[in-house]
């Protein structure tokens, strides 16, 4: 089942946060033809680690040892590891897990609440998937879950447009595939899950590469549902087996049918692996990020000028 086209788009950046926008932090390079009065800021977007693409070692590596470079943060420990195999000082790199703003959690729904809200049988085990939808994100293996599992109702939250995932999905009657929605709109999706889902495979990991903790993962640990995904050596920095979470070996179908199974036969299993991951997740809102971050650069300009000193 395809649901008609929303309007908006799920975000998937943090919103600005003035107490590190405000304080001068920001790397600074002089650029050819620049006076020296004028040094130029220089921002990276989207920075691949040395892991990625081993050409770039040797350049962070040499402006880690510029006695101006006060440190890095990074979002994972994987990828924190991948700077320091390239050779770069641990002691100038933080890890700090990206996050998620509890507000806009609120208000709290029940499943029954929620599904009512999001047009969902009320009366079936339902399992939610928000995010890209495409092929790549492992999607093909959540509708294989999806075909052994006839009694469970999937919902499939992020369409942009008529592609294989939904094509497939059509034919499907336990699938409803809804289009991207404001954020305000996706949150009642996870709500009205018994379960929600990373896809268990490592391709978005290693094969794509651009996906290392995904955003979803804190708003489903802030939602309280219980969470299904890889075990994969990024998840696992905050998604532990049986106790916050049911992890699965990576790209095993069978298997992964067989825990779904199991978690939706079991709803106070759900229960507890759901409220111990929104435990879990209580440090990670954007503000505590923020303040991890300022300690750990005001720690490092702090050592620089007592070195200098």
């Amino acid at each position: 089942m395809i649901r008609s086209p929303g309007a908006t788009s799920l975000p998937t950046t943090t919103r600005s946060i003035p107490s590190l926008r405000s304080r001068p932090f920001g790397a600074r390079i002089r650029t050819s033809g620049a006076s020296r009065r004028s040094p130029r800021a220089l921002w990276g977007r989207s920075i691949r680690p040395p892991r990625q693409q081993p050409w770039s070692a040797p350049i962070f590596r040499g402006l880690s040892q510029h006695p101006r470079f006060l440190g890095a943060v990074l979002h994972s420990d994987l990828a924190r590891r991948s700077y320091v195999d390239a050779g770069v000082d641990p002691d100038r790199l933080l890890t700090a897990h990206n996050g998620y703003d509890p507000e806009r959690l609120s208000p709290r729904l029940s499943r029954s609440e929620a599904r009512a809200r999001c047009d969902l049988p009320g009366g079936r085990p339902t399992v939610t998937y928000a995010g890209r939808v495409t092929m790549e994100k492992g999607l093909g293996l959540l509708l294989e879950m999806a075909r052994a599992l006839p009694e469970a109702q999937f919902a499939i939250v992020g369409s942009e447009g008529e592609g294989e995932v939904e094509r497939q999905a059509a034919a499907l009657d336990n699938v409803c595939v809804v289009p991207w929605q404001p954020f305000d709109d996706t949150v009642p999706y996870l709500y009205a899950a018994d379960v929600v889902v990373i896809p268990p495979t490592v391709a978005p990991l290693q094969d794509v590469g651009n996906t290392v903790l995904p955003m979803k993962t804190f708003l489903y640990m802030a939602a309280g549902r219980a969470i299904l995904a890889p075990a994969s050596p990024d998840l696992q920095e905050l998604l532990h087996d049986g106790e916050n979470a049911a992890l699965v070996p990576p790209d095993d179908a069978d298997a992964a049918i067989r825990r779904l199974r199991k978690l939706l036969n079991d709803p106070d299993e759900c229960d507890r692996l759901g409220h111990a991951a929104r435990d879990d997740i209580q440090e990670h809102t954007w503000p505590r990020r923020a303040e991890r971050v300022l300690n750990f650069l005001e720690e490092r300009r702090n050592r620089r000028e007592r070195a200098g000193s």
